[in-house]
């Protein structure tokens, strides 16, 4: 059950927005594609897809600085 709502957060619900460093944001952004790989099963390929789709619709928004 927890995966199965976390899936949902994930594909309809969040937007996503990180301010930090450029180190911590790749460690983000890769904890992020592991809780979606998780949750549906998937491959990094397909949770690297997620990603840029979530990305692409401005639910994904990063301001890097280092």
């Amino acid at each position: 059950m927890y995966l199965s709502n976390t899936h949902t957060t994930l594909t309809w619900m969040m937007q996503y927005y990180f301010c930090g460093s450029g180190k911590v944001a790749l460690g983000v952004k890769d904890k992020l594609g592991d809780i979606f790989s998780e949750a549906k099963g998937g491959s990094k390929e397909e949770a690297a897809t997620f990603l840029a789709q979530l990305s692409k619709g401005s639910r994904f928004a990063t301001d890097i600085f280092d």
